[in-house]
């Protein structure tokens, strides 16, 4: 088959996330079981080719268009070169991770191409995260904000697209349920597919270390409980000596953390990486003791998750969207309430003081990656979609 991707943002710009990770996961997964992959993204900084190939798959970029924003230049631009390609090579289906094939969706039928979104979270889980946290006045301007963005892009954007595709992979069976109450779509028209990595890249991490080094690798944002985590380091901070934190990413909360871990002398035991080439990832997982994700908003299916238990790490998340299908609570892992920062202190705390526990939940870490969420068997179900 001949495959188009289209997608915001990819491993290749400056910033990137879990979806950039799946995505060329994904990607690279389909060419090697021998099909021919087209990714179509925004330009980037440098890029004048407007191309270029890499594991296998041919990248096209729209210059004019901006990383992450869906705006006119993209709809066009996207569109222009998807009907160049076609037009030379037809395409058997076209996947659209979240809206950015929204152009192609819009004219599927002219174009004779089926199209499929992958979903990733929803605009009103989004909108739900921000109500739980602004709900003292102060947060009423945000919180308002935010629901106006919503309605927007639920009545211009999201409902348009779900309702038009020819079908949905929902990330995680929290997103489905999510999707089918907010869209009122048939169930047959969602199929759960997990996210997959490539479980080669990663080794195990060790444990045997003086200190354990817990780590958050991820976007800097207020939403992923980064204040939680602070809370909670500052209060285990008084009584071990034995604990650091690695803080790898960058967003618009950074100066905020930084201030936090100023604020409460915590520079010493606190390392704060803003970012890290794709290739590096498995190092820098390999290097930590504990992955730690506190969010406050409603996940899908995080790629750090995934990587971590891929690591052998014993993974801590908050109990909040599809953390719950990665962490399983004192099997790899524990799952808090979202903003409990005495729950995090108490799953930090027996951690720090067992070596054992942590290798323990490291190996069936790696076990619960090895069985469901590995390049090879998202590439097969995807395949069996397609």
């Amino acid at each position: 088959m001949r495959i188009a991707i289209f997608i915001k943002s990819t491993t290749f710009h400056a910033s990137y996330g879990g979806l950039e990770t799946q995505n060329k996961n994904l990607a690279e997964g389909l060419v090697s079981a021998g099909h021919e992959v087209v990714v179509v993204a925004p330009g980037f900084g440098g890029q004048n080719d407007a191309s270029l190939e890499a594991g296998g798959v041919d990248y096209l970029f729209v210059p004019e268009a901006s990383q992450g924003r869906y705006d006119k230049a993209w709809w066009m631009g996207s569109l222009t070169i998807f009907k160049k390609q076609h037009l030379e090579k037809p395409f058997d289906v076209v996947i659209s991770q979240s809206a950015a094939g929204a152009a192609i969706i819009e004219n599927k039928k002219s174009l004779g191409v089926k199209v499929i979104v992958v979903a990733h979270g929803t605009i009103w889980g989004e909108v739900r995260t921000v109500w739980k946290k602004t709900k003292p006045v102060i947060g009423w301007p945000r919180f308002l904000m935010a629901l106006s963005y919503g309605l927007k892009t639920y009545y211009l954007l999201d409902k348009k697209y779900l309702v038009n595709c020819d079908h949905i992979v929902a990330v995680a069976e929290a997103v489905k349920i999510a999707l089918l109450k907010e869209f009122k779509l048939p169930g047959s028209k969602i199929t759960v597919i997990a996210n997959g990595v490539d479980l080669q890249r990663f080794n195990m991490a060790t444990q045997d270390a003086p200190i354990v080094n817990f780590l958050y690798f991820g976007r800097i944002e207020k939403e992923k409980g980064l204040d939680v985590l602070i809370s909670a380091l500052f209060q285990l901070n008084k009584e071990f000596d034995n604990i650091s934190l690695s803080i790898v990413g960058s967003g618009p909360y950074l100066s905020v953390v930084k201030d936090q871990v100023r604020q409460r002398k915590l520079f010493n035991i606190v390392k704060i990486q803003e970012s890290v080439a794709y290739e590096q990832v498995p190092r820098v997982l390999g290097e930590s003791q504990v992955l730690i994700l506190p969010s406050l908003r409603l996940e899908g299916l995080p790629m750090v998750l995934v990587e971590g238990a891929a690591s052998g790490l014993p993974l801590v998340a908050s109990d909040i969207g599809g953390n719950k299908m990665v962490v399983k609570n004192d099997f790899n892992g524990f799952l808090i309430a979202a903003g409990d920062v005495s729950g995090l202190v108490l799953a930090m705390k027996r951690l720090l003081l067992d070596q054992g526990l942590r290798e323990r939940l490291g190996i069936a870490s790696r076990q619960l990656a090895s069985e469901f969420f590995s390049v090879d068997l998202m590439v097969k179900n995807y395949l069996k979609l397609l």
